[in-house]
């Protein structure tokens, strides 16, 4: 994760969401001008989903702090969470940034 500069003040919707994860089901959450924005979940074969929430957790961080808006933030998520999943463990299945531009919606 590479921070942008003045990325940080983005960062302050994290004090307001925590959006959970819904599974096969995807995420939602409302943003701070009273928007719900809901991300549909990637369909792949989950061989372990240990850690899958925690994955998304970093990588919308992580999405934020390099300056992008929340629902890209969510969408990155949503990618690296799927992908964890097809994968056994937890920190071993989290993607790495090339995995994550590799990686296609099945």
């Amino acid at each position: 994760c590479r921070q942008r500069p003045g990325a940080m003040p983005e960062c302050r919707h994290l004090r307001y969401l925590s959006p959970p994860p819904l599974g096969s089901k995807g995420s939602c959450v409302i943003n701070e001008s009273g928007e719900m924005i809901q991300i549909p979940a990637i369909s792949v074969k989950a061989v372990d989903t240990t850690g899958a929430g925690d994955c998304f957790t970093g990588a919308l961080a992580c999405s934020l702090a390099e300056g992008n808006d929340l629902a890209v933030a969510m969408n990155f998520a949503t990618k690296a969470s799927a992908f964890s999943v097809m994968y056994p463990g937890a920190q071993l299945s989290y993607p790495t940034a090339y995995h994550l531009k590799t990686f296609h919606d099945h």
